[in-house]
């Protein structure tokens, strides 16, 4: 079975030679179903489930990643962009302006909310679950998309705002204040790091909501003009506790990978710092610039570095060697989906930027959802027996009977 697929792989990709259908449903994940006709069905297809799996991520790893840079919708104040994990759904954020969605890949963008001073915005795995901050104003939640939005806490100096896959756990950075965190959907928010105030700059959360990451800059002794504090803050039990690991610089940006192990930040006028322990130790890398935001897959693997007047900095290998890409713009935040296949960067005064990979995959492996490769075609399940693979109208059987391996 496997030789089979990895034939078709090789074939299909060598040439490129079907237009096929690109997936749009679906999550990021690749499942398995059990269509219910016979007992037998569930186990054979988690055997396929993880063979398809293997091969799509050996052989069509979301090639040229982050690399190649388009603008869409118009020229707005962007302030801040999220994703889903499979990038379907894209919400950006417009300083004094409205929320734009959209729910076809960045497509097309629709205008929703009420203008405010937007911030920041963060969103759950399948983009359900949405929670926007208003600098000066509210925080707000939405639950079905982007489509409306209801004040979900108090007025604040929001600057910074992060959620765990299902939405649960909330994390959110009040400006010269506190930490604030909710374990309620954003029904509730409790106050933490409250000792002092912080100029609170960016925060990241794990899958599972047990690893966060806060950063700020330094602040200035009003009298004698001399920085101080500043620091990578880290909590290893969803928010209730708060170490510093990393003091000094002024840290302007950190993303946390889904399993809370690897995580990146970034300092102005400083470097990138990356840690493969869940934020205890921090390591430098890349060069000395004027950074101001970050950006990492769920895996941690990719990472997207912005810098202020410069192209987008992107690494492939967890932070260890990096290229531009882009143009040379004051960018504001940079948004990737957890999959790596899309991301988006804001700027002030123009259009949104964003990157799509060459191929990603997407979707389920259902009997009417298929596993959509790219622009090449789609795994399917067909008649609820067969295992097909279909591009271009041509539907290649790659199981005759998956319940008879």
């Amino acid at each position: 079975m496997k030789k089979t697929l990895c034939f078709l792989f090789g074939c299909v990709l060598a040439g490129w030679c079907h237009a096929g259908w690109l997936q749009t449903g679906g999550g990021s994940g690749i499942t398995i179903q059990n269509f219910g006709d016979s007992p037998g069905v569930t186990s054979r297809l988690a055997a396929v489930e993880g063979q398809v799996a293997d091969l799509a991520a050996q052989q069509l790893n979301a090639s040229g990643r982050g690399l190649t840079w388009t603008t869409s919708d118009a020229d707005r104040n962007w302030t801040g962009a999220a994703l889903s994990a499979d990038g379907r759904y894209q919400t950006a954020v417009v300083q004094n302006g409205l929320i734009y969605v959209s729910s076809d890949y960045g497509n097309a963008w629709t205008a929703k909310g009420a203008p405010a001073a937007w911030q920041a915005v963060a969103m759950s795995a399948d983009g359900a679950r949405q929670t926007a901050c208003v600098c000066d104003g509210a925080l707000y939640c939405s639950t079905n998309f982007g489509s409306t939005w209801a004040i979900a806490a108090a007025s604040r100096s929001w600057v910074a705002v992060a959620m765990n896959a299902n939405g649960a756990w909330e994390t959110a950075l009040d400006d010269q204040g506190s930490v604030y965190m909710s374990s309620d959907f954003g029904n509730t928010w409790v106050a933490k790091l409250t000792d002092e105030p912080r100029d609170w700059r960016g925060v990241g959360i794990s899958t599972n909501g047990q690893y966060q990451t806060a950063v700020c800059e330094r602040r200035e002794n009003g009298d004698t003009g001399a920085k101080y504090g500043g620091g990578i803050y880290v909590s290893n039990d969803y928010g209730s506790t708060w170490a510093l690991k990393q003091e000094g610089r002024d840290w302007e940006g950190v993303a946390v990978s889904g399993s809370g192990g690897r995580q990146v930040a970034c300092a102005a006028g400083g470097r990138i710092y990356v840690s493969a322990d869940c934020g205890n130790t921090w390591t430098p890398t890349g060069e000395d610039r004027d950074w101001r935001g970050v950006a990492a897959s769920a895996d941690g693997k990719l990472i997207f570095g912005i810098v202020a007047d410069e192209g987008i900095h992107v690494s492939s290998d967890y932070g260890a060697t990096w290229a531009e890409a882009g143009p040379a713009r004051w960018w504001g935040q940079v948004a990737t989906s957890g999959d790596g296949s899309y991301q988006i960067a804001t700027i002030q005064g123009g259009p949104l930027w964003v990157a799509r990979a060459d191929s990603h995959v997407h979707g389920n492996l259902t009997a009417d959802c298929a596993l959509g490769i790219g622009n090449v075609g789609q795994f399917m399940i067909r008649g609820g027996t067969q295992l097909v693979f279909v591009a271009g109208g041509v539907v290649n059987v790659l199981d005759a009977d998956i319940l008879h391996p």
